[in-house]
């Protein structure tokens, strides 16, 4: 089942590439300003390093895995849709609990702080994410390890986390309003990407919102929505890194 399940996953990633195209061309030629080229080129030349740090994430990840798992025989869930539907339910709210103590840990803001810098929110904006915090990712996973997960499992369920946040910055398409009720949407998401850090830090879910739901971290949409940081706003790839750092230290 795994092999599909992964399969699927990089079609439906093959798709949201050519949406970002799409959507590109149709607000260029609406001229609405939900993609801007320098914005939009410099969180794809992002996304090129990104592609690396992603790639040490996962040897970090597998190289955990791997050592734990031939150690250790206490695999309770195999493989099977109901373990994988359960470890995406536990993927996802480690992934909050992650993205809460990067909003809420100064140090770990400087790495997060990257992903909001961004003065447009669309799909581009996926792709501008710290490259030192895209290293470790995939580690925060890694104690679902030793309730016995399967590390191919959650590393599936991980691919989806991902995959599935990739669609809520679409700057056009959204959910019905009522699935907000237990999943995230990008109409929701756009509130966490907004520049007031009433709105910035809430909504933390990457699929459901139950999780926000149910620790008082959810809001409604802003009536205005402001993307980016107060901060610092570049579109260089490199200064995008940096910039956080740099002042962290002057500081």
């Amino acid at each position: 089942m795994l092999p599909i399940f992964f399969f699927s996953l990089i079609v439906i990633d093959v798709f949201k590439e050519l949406l970002l195209v799409g959507e590109f061309i149709y607000s260029r030629q609406k001229k609405d300003g939900v993609y801007g080229i320098r914005n939009t080129l410099g969180n794809l030349l992002n996304g090129v390093i990104l592609s690396l740090a992603m790639k040490t994430s996962i040897v970090f990840y597998m190289t955990l895995a791997i050592k734990h798992h031939f150690h250790n025989k206490n695999i309770f869930f195999e493989s099977s849709f109901l373990n994988l539907l359960l470890c995406v339910i536990l993927v996802d709210l480690m992934y909050y609990i992650f993205h809460k103590m990067h909003h809420e840990i100064t140090f770990l803001w400087n790495f997060h702080s990257v992903h909001h810098s961004s003065q447009k929110f669309n799909l581009s904006t996926v792709y501008r994410i710290s490259w030192i915090e895209q290293s470790y990712f995939l580690l925060c996973f890694t104690p679902l390890l030793f309730i016995g997960f399967d590390p191919y499992t959650i590393l599936a369920s991980a691919m989806f986390l991902s995959v599935y946040q990739g669609f809520c910055h679409s700057g056009y398409f959204t959910l019905p309003k009522w699935t907000e009720l237990f999943l995230v949407t990008s109409s929701s998401h756009k509130n966490h990407h907004d520049q007031d850090r009433q709105y910035q830090d809430s909504n933390y879910g990457a699929i459901f919102s139950i999780w926000d739901r149910a620790f008082e971290t959810y809001t409604e949409k802003a009536a205005i929505s402001s993307p980016g940081t107060e901060e610092y706003e570049t579109n260089n790839p490199v200064m995008m890194q940096l910039i956080p750092i740099i002042n962290y230290f002057k500081k």
